[in-house]
């Protein structure tokens, strides 16, 4: 699986998707990438905290929250 994805947890359990663009807070947007990763290793999006630990907290589309520090990512999907 090459790409940088996105997982977190909603109400159907952890989901998993490839990124196409992701910001952190009101900062600019900044592009996901295809390089590939070790075998059998994913690149995931963490925080800034280090956590990989997102909510869907139904703020807004597309918009998740940290469950290590309450940082808000806003995460576009990527559609191939």
């Amino acid at each position: 699986m090459n790409g940088l994805h996105f997982q977190f947890n909603s109400i159907f359990g952890k989901s998993l998707f490839k990124v196409s663009e992701f910001r952190f807070g009101d900062e600019q947007y900044i592009k996901g990438h295809d390089k590939a990763p070790p075998e059998g290793k994913v690149f995931v999006l963490k925080c800034r905290c280090g956590s990989n630990e997102w909510t869907d907290n139904g703020r807004t589309i597309n918009e998740y929250e940290c469950d290590g520090c309450g940082q808000f990512v806003t995460v576009l999907e990527r559609k191939e």
